[in-house]
């Protein structure tokens, strides 16, 4: 990974911890909340979708949630390796979505092993789920 690319990387996820720490601990009306969660994914959230607080993330940007999806509280999504959410998904308390993994030996710990998560639609993770990439 480049220099210019990790600094852009880093500045992401500085302004997304400040957007999630605004969104977790203050009160906000439903279209504020709608607002500030757009701000940390990069896109629109539909409005038949849920997502309860707290809600964390890492990066922010690679999240890519579908129509009519119910996100529960204290789920977790590191999505730098990309996290798509289909319609009609249902996700449990506690769940955490990893699209990133490091090397097993520890010479290749510090590297990031990047890979997609898809649910796909009409899925159900139930609560406290480790789900990562395959």
């Amino acid at each position: 990974m480049k220099t210019q690319d990790k600094e852009l990387i880093q500045e992401i996820f500085e302004q997304n911890q400040r957007l999630l720490q605004n969104l977790n601990t203050q009160r906000h009306y439903e279209c504020e909340a709608r607002q500030l969660i757009s701000e940390i994914t990069g896109q629109k959230i539909p409005k038949s979708t849920e997502i309860r607080f707290p809600f964390y993330t890492d990066y922010g940007h690679n999240i890519k949630i579908g129509e009519c999806v119910f996100i529960n509280s204290n789920v977790m999504m590191v999505d730098l390796g990309g996290i798509t959410i289909e319609d009609d998904v249902l996700i449990g308390p506690g769940a955490y979505l990893l699209s990133v993994n490091h090397g097993l030996k520890p010479k290749q710990r510090k590297e990031f092993e990047l890979k997609p998560v898809l649910i796909k639609k009409n899925a159900w993770i139930v609560l406290e789920l480790l789900f990562v990439q395959a």
